[in-house]
């Protein structure tokens, strides 16, 4: 059995050096490189005396170590959910160290984010199951994409095109970007692809159909409103229909109706 490759990202606090000695003496382990959150941590950790290389970006470390399995994960309360976006993003398992002290909203995305990567695992190795999952939670947003993109008789034939295009991608997915947003540039491009068979696209008039809802403008309000929309639309003529409606889309994708910001 091989050694885990191990590391320890945004080195803080005194309470992780309890881990040096067993990650330095460990059979069973090998460890690989720290990264740390400022010059004065890195310097009293050349104190101890071990040969790991220092890192003061852990995202830098992780680029430059793709041999690591795992990461204690050792920063600040306020570093501690980016560090573990960066561990998903490049695939790493992680071990928390974060106290039981910061807001459940913040748990609560964590522990989607570790789920959801597990899941995108699995699938790209084929586990049906679990793309039928991503499916299932990501579906609603897919749809509505299609919906005002391409209207209700076309919307579930980009959908589920968007999904096959996804299940035959998922192997090359790298997660240099949220899973989402890779998923939604899948349904734009569906789309796009409809609309060129088609040769249908929708009329630069339909931005308006994209504001959000206001509640009670007053008449300046409105008429500032009304300027801006023209503008916009003498803008989006200039265009060409293709990058017209690149354009559009990347406004719907913007709408919190439409995205998955989670």
């Amino acid at each position: 059995m091989r050694q885990v490759n191990l590391a320890i990202s945004s080195l803080t606090h005194a309470h992780v050096r309890k881990y040096y000695a067993t990650l330095d003496s460990n059979a069973k382990l090998n460890w690989v490189a720290v990264s740390c959150a400022n010059e004065a941590v890195a310097e009293d950790f050349k104190l101890y005396g071990y040969d790991i290389p220092i890192y003061m970006s852990t995202e830098q470390m992780l680029r430059e170590h793709p041999e690591i399995d795992g990461v204690v994960i050792a920063s600040e309360n306020h570093q501690h959910f980016a560090d573990m976006e960066l561990c998903a993003k490049y695939g790493k398992h992680m071990l928390s160290m974060k106290i039981p002290t910061f807001d459940l909203e913040e748990y609560d995305r964590m522990i989607r984010m570790v789920e959801e990567k597990d899941l995108i695992s699995r699938a790209a190795r084929d586990d049906a199951d679990a793309f039928r999952q991503l499916v299932e939670a990501y579906q609603t947003q897919v749809y509505r994409l299609a919906l005002r993109m391409c209207g209700e008789s076309a919307a579930d034939d980009v959908t589920q095109e968007a999904f096959l295009a996804a299940w035959r991608a998922l192997p090359d997915f790298r997660g240099d970007c949220r899973f989402s947003t890779w998923l939604y540039r899948l349904t734009t491009n569906a789309g796009i692809d409809w609309l060129r068979r088609e040769k249908r696209y929708r009329s630069t008039d339909d931005v308006t159909e994209l504001e959000l809802p206001d509640d009670a403008p007053s008449p300046q309000e409105q008429a500032e409103q009304s300027e801006t929309q023209s503008a916009v639309r003498r803008a989006l003529s200039r265009l060409s229909e293709e990058h017209r409606q690149v354009l559009l889309l990347r406004y719907m994708m913007d709408d919190p109706e439409t995205a998955n910001t989670a």
